[in-house]
């Protein structure tokens, strides 16, 4: 069970990493058009 919820922490952390991302590169796409 630690396991499987360690791991799943990590591939929250991944999705959470990918978002803001993905949010940043927006936003510094409005700010070079």
């Amino acid at each position: 069970m630690k396991l499987w919820s360690s791991s799943m922490r990590s591939s929250w952390w991944l999705f959470f990493l990918l978002f803001a991302c993905l949010y940043f590169c927006g936003l510094f796409d409005q700010l070079k058009c």
